[in-house]
């Protein structure tokens, strides 16, 4: 399964606010369900954010490619607009995945390591 990193922090009026388009999205699309969301509190792993440079939270990133950053002049729908992009974006990954690796157990000569990276 192919996931996105989700930055954010509690006291975050703007990430409260991608909580909440993040859930309505998903539950209006089946296929935007199925992409992990692993949220990560900024506060309280400063070890793993420091490996992902971004400026803001709410930030998401698939691998170690930032998809987008929140700025706090943007409307909710811009934010919305911008949260679908990541979960077309990482959902598109996750098909091109699977069909790579359909195509390796019906050939069995190309071989998809586990977590591989796209080099989006």
């Amino acid at each position: 399964m192919i996931g996105i990193l989700y930055f954010y922090s509690k006291s975050c009026q703007y990430c409260k606010r991608a909580d909440s388009i993040l859930l309505e999205l998903q539950n209006a699309n089946a296929d935007y369900a199925k992409v992990e969301v692993l949220k990560i509190d900024e506060d309280a792993r400063p070890d793993i954010v420091s490996k992902f440079p971004h400026d803001r939270v709410p930030s998401f990133f698939l691998g170690d490619r930032k998809l987008y950053e929140a700025s706090p002049e943007e409307s909710r729908a811009q934010m919305k607009e911008n949260i679908e992009k990541v979960l077309k974006v990482a959902g598109e990954v996750e098909k091109m995945a699977e069909s790579k690796m359909e195509f390796s157990r019906s050939t069995s000569s190309v071989k998809i390591p586990r977590g591989f990276d796209l080099n989006l």
